[in-house]
């Protein structure tokens, strides 16, 4: 990932100078590893509430519809009218209306709330779903500590590599300096064809 990275700086039009905070991020976000145990930190949130709705109360709901072949109806007004006639009494002002037997339409529901009150096994579950928990977020901490431990001795050979690249070009500079004086002193007189050589070589 390091080497894709330095590639992709290397082959850019205009180099990205990045800090070695925003690098890490970058790897972080990239690296298959943190991706791998970021996904088990959210499976490990996501069983945990799994665990806590087994003592959490919980409402069930039922609901029917039911559509009859033909509306009944009866009018107790004309029954009570024609009871008060055979009487001999005048209609009451009080009778009631029309009363549905059976409705065209008739829709139904029902709710119901259940509450745990003592539930072991679901405790249990808790309880691991919570180490469970606790340990992906431990291994992702642990993985996340790794990568940056790589990238930062990634970061200090790099640097390493252009510290000796720089003694390097240095040491080839005196060396080239000492070969021109020693060719000097030979058109002087005062050194021999095997120093010049010697430097040369160097």
């Amino acid at each position: 990932m390091l080497l894709v990275l330095f590639a992709a700086s290397a082959l850019a039009a205009e180099p990205v100078h990045l800090s070695v905070d925003e690098a890490i991020a970058r790897l972080e976000a990239q690296n298959p590893s943190v991706r791998r145990a970021d996904a088990a930190v959210d499976g490990a949130d996501a069983a945990n509430l799994a665990a806590l709705s087994a003592i959490l109360p919980t409402l069930v709901g039922t609901g029917s519809y039911t559509r009859n072949n033909a509306e009944v109806t009866l009018d107790l007004g004309q029954l009570f009218d024609a009871l008060a006639a055979m009487s001999g009494q005048p209609p009451s002002a009080d009778a009631p209306g029309v009363i549905t037997l059976q409705p065209l339409d008739a829709f139904s529901g029902a709710a119901a709330l259940k509450v745990p009150l003592v539930s072991a096994s679901a405790w249990a579950g808790i309880s691991a779903a919570h180490h469970g928990q606790d340990a992906a977020q431990a291994s992702a901490e642990a993985t996340r500590s790794s990568l940056r431990g790589s990238a930062m001795m990634a970061f200090w050979m790099e640097a390493a590599a252009e510290s000796m690249v720089d003694a390097q070009a240095a040491s080839v500079e005196r060396a080239r300096a000492l070969a021109e004086s020693a060719e000097r002193a030979l058109n002087a007189g005062t050194a021999t064809r095997l120093s010049v050589l010697q430097a040369s070589t160097d």
